[in-house]
């Protein structure tokens, strides 16, 4: 049985604008706000597995992401 790869299976999502419900419980996204914070910690999520890692965000910078989004 082939193990699924979770990042690349993610951005595949995202790069064929999949349906978020389908990359996360639906029961999650009952409020237009839960959407937005969802999609908004997938994008940090995604920087934070970028192949290279000078692309990636500082932890610093991850942190005050996460704070904005949830605040």
């Amino acid at each position: 049985m082939e193990v699924p790869d979770l990042v690349r299976w993610v951005r595949k999502g995202f790069e064929q604008e999949s349906p978020l419900s389908e990359m996360v419980d639906p029961s999650m996204l009952h409020e237009v706000q839960a959407k937005k914070e969802v999609l908004a910690v997938f994008h940090v999520a995604l920087q934070c597995t970028e192949g290279d890692p000078e692309i990636r965000p500082r932890m610093k910078t991850v942190s005050e992401n996460l704070e904005k989004i949830g605040s």
